[in-house]
């Protein structure tokens, strides 16, 4: 009993330590995840369109979906429909099409390394659509998520206990994963120490 107890344990401290663990505040990324849920983010090189991911903005930590990449012409129309190189995107993510808290020029070049990125709220997400924000570089970003159903796979109805050993577990796939990542990797690189953050709303 004490041995899965502290394995649990460690495999929480891990996750603290080598994964960002967050939980979400506020609606900008709402219908995927919602106030409260709670998200694990992967510090991966590459980053793909579609990917939700973390930066820091003004010493908040922000998460937003990337929509466009460095090179890439996006434009948005005054309903709402967002198009990557003069293709309409297919974003079933998104409950409700608006163009929301926007100032650019469209359409409009993602620069070279910064990227393009919304909130899945666009009525209220304040993002990569307004100056305030605009693109983000890819220094800024701490880490991504691939699987953009996390929130539901974390969420489960019980007693405060089995939530936490809920969570355990999945915290505890996603270390193995990490190692299993960084052992095919030619070069590992220094891992970064990273604490519990909480997003804040934008």
């Amino acid at each position: 009993m004490f041995f899965a107890a502290g394995s649990a344990a460690i495999a929480v401290l891990a996750a603290t330590l080598f994964l960002p663990v967050l939980q979400v505040t506020g609606t900008s990324m709402e219908p995927t995840l919602y106030d409260g849920d709670i998200i694990v983010l992967t510090k991966k090189s590459s980053i793909n369109r579609g990917d939700l991911c973390g930066f820091y903005y003004q010493n908040k930590l922000l998460l937003k979906r990337v929509i466009g990449l460095p090179g890439d012409w996006i434009d948005i129309k005054e309903d709402g429909t967002v198009l990557g190189n003069d293709e309409e995107i297919d974003e079933p993510y998104v409950s409700g099409k608006s163009l929301g808290e926007c100032d650019l020029t469209f359409p409009y070049q993602v620069p070279d390394n910064r990227y393009f990125v919304m909130g899945d709220h666009r009525s209220t997400s304040i993002d990569s659509r307004s100056s305030v924000i605009g693109s983000i570089e890819k220094d800024q970003i701490t880490g991504k998520n691939s699987a953009a159903d996390l929130a539901a796979e974390t969420y489960i109805a019980g007693t405060l206990k089995e939530r936490e050993e809920h969570m355990r577990e999945i915290l505890d796939r996603y270390i193995r994963k990490f190692h299993r990542d960084h052992q095919k990797e030619e070069k590992q690189s220094p891992c970064l120490s990273y604490f519990p953050f909480w997003f804040r709303e934008a």
